[in-house]
């Protein structure tokens, strides 16, 4: 078990007592303690994977171009078009509607639409770039 030291001495193992012992996460080049907040987004990433979502506005607020989604982790890749199709579609119709906040209102949206299409709660990120 962590924390429980044994010893060898002449061959015989004896057990000792324990020493208070906790994980220790190692990321990239640091060593230590990492947020539970970060965790959380990890697992959220390895179980439903992440949609990245890239948007060009004009100087109205409306689509200057198709919005660029891409899907990591997600969605079996013969579902993917189809999904990719519907969100392509509900963007078009939050950013036709929005009047306050359309990054907000985009990610939310977006997150439950998904989910209702498919039980799953993928990270959202949202790109927008103004000409």
């Amino acid at each position: 078990e962590n924390g429980q030291v044994i010893e060898f001495d002449n061959g015989k193992l004896q057990i000792k007592d324990r020493i208070p012992g906790s994980y220790v996460f190692v990321d990239g080049s640091r060593v230590g303690e990492i947020g539970p907040s970060v965790v959380r987004e990890r697992e959220q990433l390895s179980q439903d994977g992440v949609v990245l979502i890239s948007l060009v506005l004009d100087q109205k607020g409306k689509l200057h171009e198709e919005p660029e989604i891409i899907s990591r982790g997600f969605v079996y890749k013969h579902d993917d078009d189809n999904i990719i199709e519907q969100t392509s579609k509900k963007i078009y119709e939050i950013v036709d509607k929005s009047h306050g906040d359309l990054h907000n209102e985009l990610v939310q949206t977006i997150r439950s639409f998904l989910f209702s299409k498919t039980k799953k709660r993928p990270v959202v990120l949202v790109t927008m770039n103004l000409l």
